[in-house]
């Protein structure tokens, strides 16, 4: 089946050509709200193109608590660590409104590989542009944490002080 893949950001550098290629390729999911996508600590064989709907995702912190990462919605993508590394999923993605996604597997990936290997580098690139845009994100707030512990630890050395 053919998806209109127009406006998604991982594939804004392919043609018309390999959208088309690649749409044939790849899988449709419905999620209702409250579904999970996928939850962290299961194989990471596939990753989602949120094609509608928004999502959030979280990680386990202490085995029992659950921090949320973000909250996204058309147009991102999920999964692309495990995709890649091919280890356990590192979060949990669960829908808060209806959610639609394609899917695109390793299986099919290695077949695009084989079969047409410029397309692959291009989707691999923008995974790796989307995957940057994450870590210095990441960078930025354990700057920021950091940063506030530091004035935090100096406010209260002020504070005994007085």
């Amino acid at each position: 089946m053919e998806y209109k893949l127009d406006g998604i950001r991982l594939f804004s550098k392919l043609s018309q050509d390999e959208m088309k290629e690649l749409s044939d390729l790849l899988t449709e999911f419905t999620y209702e709200p409250g579904e999970f996508i996928f939850k962290e600590g299961e194989d990471s064989h596939s990753f989602h193109i949120i094609t509608s709907g928004t999502v959030e995702v979280f990680s386990s912190f202490n085995q029992n608590q659950d921090v949320e990462i973000i909250k996204i919605g058309s147009g991102n993508t999920v999964g692309e660590v495990g995709f890649i590394d091919g280890k356990e999923r590192t979060a949990s993605v669960k829908c808060i409104t209806p959610t639609t996604t394609l899917c695109l597997s390793k299986k099919i990936f290695t077949s695009i590989i084989e079969s047409n290997s410029l397309l692959a580098m291009k989707i691999l690139k923008e995974i790796g542009i989307i995957l940057s845009e994450r870590l210095r994100w990441c960078d930025k707030i354990l700057v920021s944490d950091r940063e506030m512990r530091v004035s935090s630890r100096f406010m209260d050395a002020i504070e005994s002080s007085v």
